[in-house]
């Protein structure tokens, strides 16, 4: 297979159809690890690997639970092997991380749903979603910077109003304001699909 990344650099921005395509393999495999009590904390277009199945060019599958950690609770023990990280601790990649895992907080599934539609972003518009050069840039932007419209980064998305709609709400600073969990964020964008005609 490719990755996201690999596609991007060779072919740049994806069409808004193959985005939501390959967003919904995404979050199906997300949802599996989030019921698990686990959170990925490092979605981004390297961790994407495309696959052909089929007929399907574009089967996703999630790559590199290597940081990943048990929500809080999930737990059985405080010994687990994936709860030795400490509050406070950063791990991730800074282009992607949610403003709550740019601060060191705890983090649920709806971290791994922002870094997500961050990923998103960069699929439909070929850029990430600020100008930041430095990795406490890039985390300090994803803290306090309002997140950018489609058309910023493109402007011929400007006809996709209600998909750049549905990111911002998954872009929203505070978690709270975010869909609720993987299935809540693909029911959106199956929602959203028809307006991409």
């Amino acid at each position: 297979g490719r990755t996201v990344q690999r596609e991007l650099d060779v072919d740049g921005a994806f069409e808004p159809h193959r985005v939501l395509h390959i967003a919904r393999h995404a979050l199906h495999a997300l949802g599996a690890a989030h019921a698990a009590g686990i959170v990925h904390r490092d979605i981004k277009p390297d961790n994407l690997l495309l696959m052909r199945v089929g007929d399907d060019a574009d089967y996703t599958k999630v790559l590199d639970f290597g940081v990943a950690k048990l929500m809080e609770g999930a737990a059985s023990s405080s010994q687990s092997a994936l709860a030795i990280t400490q509050a406070g601790m950063v791990f991730g990649t800074p282009e992607f991380m949610s403003p709550e895992q740019a601060c060191g907080q705890a983090l649920d599934g709806r971290s791994d749903l922002y870094s997500l539609a961050a990923t998103m972003f960069a699929m439909l518009t070929g850029r990430g979603m600020y100008s930041a050069v430095s990795a406490i840039d890039w985390l300090t932007a994803h803290a306090r910077t309002p997140p950018p419209h489609l058309v910023d980064g493109k402007p011929d998305l400007e006809p996709y109003g209600e998909l750049d709609r549905v990111l911002q709400q998954c872009l929203a600073k505070h978690k709270e304001q975010r869909p609720e969990n993987a299935g809540a964020m693909a029911a959106m964008l199956a929602a959203v699909e028809p307006t991409l005609e």
